[in-house]
């Protein structure tokens, strides 16, 4: 399914569980003060340098909850806010 969104919209695909590159598992409640970490699913054109995949971070309280059904395929569960809800992008080294 192709995906043009409008306005300032974003749709995120949030990671229930961290791991480290050392293989350790964070528990969703250590990171949950800085808020939730996500990957993009689909971004409407921005001024920013974001892109679909990168990973961010986002308070799921500002988050819309929604669920992208496509015949065929299993149910997606995405977070829809506004590119100004996102409090960071997580570079990579």
């Amino acid at each position: 399914m192709n995906l043009e969104l409008l306005n300032d919209k974003v749709f995120i695909e949030e990671v229930t569980e961290k791991v480290t590159e050392h293989g350790i598992v964070i528990p969703d409640s250590a990171t949950a003060k800085i808020g939730s970490i996500g990957i993009i699913y689909a971004i409407a054109k921005n001024d920013y340098d974001l892109k679909v995949g990168d990973k961010v971070i986002f308070s799921k309280y500002t988050a819309e909850d929604i669920i992208l059904k496509e015949h065929g395929h299993p149910d997606k569960k995405l977070k829809s806010l506004t590119v100004d809800s996102l409090h960071a992008k997580i570079l990579e080294d």
